[in-house]
């Protein structure tokens, strides 16, 4: 049976918990008839939230002053997550279509242009152009669209404006081909699916957002290992440590080291030389 865990509580209206009798310092109540939390601090008990009677949620500051939350009217549950800070000043509070909110910035100018639309007052539906400045900006375009100079591009085009000098730089879109590379920071708002059997990545930093990660996608027999592992150097010789989860006895083990960088050969992960390596850790029963 799952382990259940009740806060101090109260099913009667107006009841509010008395410092020192009810809450002490760091405890906390909800009174359920009134849908109100408090909490203690070193002198009083003070309401935490609130939630008022038309679904709407009450915060407090301390001081007197509220915050009120109101739901709309809505047919049907759904979740918003919201930022892991404030963002910045111009900044823009956008979703990915999920409910996942996060701030961005305007980044130059983005176009999708078909045939027979004019982007500039000199366009016409007959002599379609695609009209920029400075920014940089990326455009897709289809048959028929030009740019104002009269520079035609082919169907299936992705074309980079290139800021320094003043011009698209045109790629098209080709099988088996490298599409295009851009030579400056770049912001992808939505999904990015990588299909390739290899990922490159030779950055510096990399930041995820996501609490967790997920390696050996699809192991659903259990029949490959499961790990990672880092270079480091000594004494000039370049050495590996690995830390994975051997699918033939299910443990976990920590290795360093290893003379050659560690392979998967039928679902195993193989190590060369090398050995098992000191875990230090600190395992706490809690207190209560």
């Amino acid at each position: 049976m799952a382990s259940t865990i009740k806060l101090k509580r109260s099913t009667t209206t107006g009841a509010i918990p008395t410092f020192s009798t009810d809450l002490v310092e760091g405890e906390i109540a909800l009174n359920l008839k009134d849908k109100i939390l408090y909490a203690a601090n070193s002198t009083a008990v003070f309401e935490l939230a609130r939630n008022t009677a038309n679904n709407g949620l009450v915060l407090h500051d301390g001081s007197g002053n509220e915050i009120t939350i109101t739901a709309p009217s809505i047919a049907g549950d759904y979740s918003l997550t919201l930022p892991i800070d404030d963002g910045t000043s111009g900044q823009f509070l956008q979703t990915d279509g999920t409910g996942v909110l996060s701030w961005d910035a305007p980044t130059g100018t983005v176009a999708s242009v078909g045939a027979g639309v004019g982007l500039s007052d000199s366009g016409t539906a007959s002599d379609p152009v695609l009209n920029v400045n400075t920014n940089e900006g990326l455009a897709v375009v289809s048959d028929n669209v030009g740019l104002k100079n009269g520079s035609a591009f082919s169907d299936n085009t992705i074309l980079v404006w290139d800021d320094g000098n003043s011009q698209f730089i045109n790629s098209a879109i080709t099988d088996n081909s490298t599409l295009v590379t851009i030579n400056s920071d770049t912001t992808i708002t939505g999904d990015l699916t990588v299909s390739g059997t290899t990922t490159t990545l030779d950055v510096t930093t990399v930041a995820i957002e996501d609490p967790i990660v997920k390696f050996a996608n699809n192991n659903t027999a259990d029949t490959t290992d499961i790990g990672f592992y880092g270079e480091y150097n000594k004494a000039t010789t370049v050495k590996y440590a690995a830390f994975f989860r051997d699918t033939t006895d299910k443990s976990w083990k920590v290795y360093n080291e290893l003379t050659n960088e560690p392979i998967i050969a039928g679902g195993d992960i193989v190590l060369t030389g090398g050995s098992l390596a000191q875990l230090d850790a600190v395992i706490d029963g809690g207190t209560y």
